[in-house]
């Protein structure tokens, strides 16, 4: 059997490691070819590995699909398949619209990896009267009303659509894998808003507002008026420390070679930041070492760390406390939950990213 690395030949760009990446994964296929299978998994997940630590975006994301399915394919190969289909899973996982050429892939591998694309997709058909609606779906954009989107990933997403003249929809959907998901929208259309003049009062009535608080007879009585007057006012101008809490909860995936984002709009907060507490939930088993995760402000300037890179901890993880950072920060617009993975794994996924902002009022 001839292993190939995928469909189109991966051409590294010029740059410091790619010819060792490239040499690497030459070793690994000669390896499989010559059924020195071990020595090809050693060589193709440390390709892995350097493919991950490289910083060009599109080819290198073409290099790594191609050597996470070689690697599957070595496993199956041995007949180590439950190893294949839990390196296919993390393949779809990273990137769902992977497909195999039937003419590269033996009839039983293939099959493997279908199941793995039932098992973990599902479609998405979106429909709404009026149609012609602008739809995202967890952040991305996906189209216009109607459509159908295939190969989405399972799991909780939040899907937002809005068209003119009418009030944008909202709400929180599950996809279910092997199955097409379908929403519809039904939009409300935006009334006038008409402002009503106060009358004015009359002079009449201003003359006599204007005259009873003179209508006191004694000095001691006008002093305990005047100190009542100014204790009321005194205690209306007092402010509580009020909060508002925001959440995004949907299995986002994290990708290996590029910042992955989840949005969270703020809107509504009245006042100043006062602090901000934060809770975030990410899963990465075994390998939260490798991820920066940072919380960035609707001023895409402001930047909080919440995770090093070297920290370790249970699965998933609950990441939570508060901060001032963002105290000079406007509070409402999209602030962004950003997760970086420069490490030696691929997979994980974000989970939720809550903000709660406390301000005076």
């Amino acid at each position: 059997m001839t292993i190939f690395s995928g469909a189109t030949p991966a051409v590294a760009r010029p740059g410091p490691g790619a010819e060792e990446t490239t040499r690497l994964v030459k070793e690994a296929d000669e390896a499989y070819q010559n059924g020195n299978f071990r020595l090809a998994i050693e060589k193709y997940q440390k390709a892995m590995q350097w493919i991950g630590e490289k910083k060009e975006l599109a080819q290198t994301k073409q290099e790594l699909f191609q050597t996470m399915t070689s690697l599957a394919l070595t496993y199956f190969t041995i007949q180590e398949n439950v190893k294949a289909e839990k390196q296919l899973a993390d393949l779809v996982l990273i990137n769902p619209n992977q497909e195999l050429d039937p003419e590269f892939y033996p009839p039983k591998f293939l099959e493997i990896f279908r199941n793995v694309q039932k098992n973990n997709l599902g479609s998405l058909a979106v429909t709404s009267s009026p149609p012609g609606a602008d739809v995202t779906l967890g952040g991305n954009k996906l189209g216009v009303t109607p459509l159908t989107v295939e190969k989405i990933l399972k799991g909780k997403y939040e899907l937002k659509a809005e068209l003119k003249d009418h009030v944008p929809a909202s709400r929180e959907i599950i996809v279910q894998a092997a199955m097409e998901n379908r929403e519809d929208l039904q939009f409300e259309a935006l009334k006038p808003v008409v402002e009503k003049s106060q009358p004015l009062p009359s002079r009449k009535a201003k003359k006599k507002k204007k005259l009873s608080p003179l209508i006191i007879v004694g000095g001691a009585a006008v002093v305990a008026a005047m100190v009542v007057l100014l204790s009321g006012k005194k205690a209306s101008d007092k402010k509580e420390l009020r909060s508002l809490a925001f959440t995004q909860s949907l299995a986002m995936p994290i990708d290996m070679l590029t910042p992955t984002t989840m949005l969270l709009n703020v809107g509504g907060v009245p006042a100043k930041i006062e602090r901000v507490d934060f809770r975030v939930v990410v899963g990465h088993q075994n390998h939260m070492e490798d991820l920066t995760i940072n919380i960035v402000g609707c001023d895409n300037r402001t930047l909080y760390n919440i995770w090093n890179r070297a920290q370790t901890t249970s699965y998933p993880t609950v990441i939570s406390g508060n901060t001032d950072a963002f105290n000079s920060v406007a509070p409402n617009g999209t602030w962004r939950l950003l997760v970086q993975n420069p490490g030696r794994s691929a997979g994980g996924e974000i989970r939720e990213f809550t903000l709660r902002i406390y301000f005076y009022q």
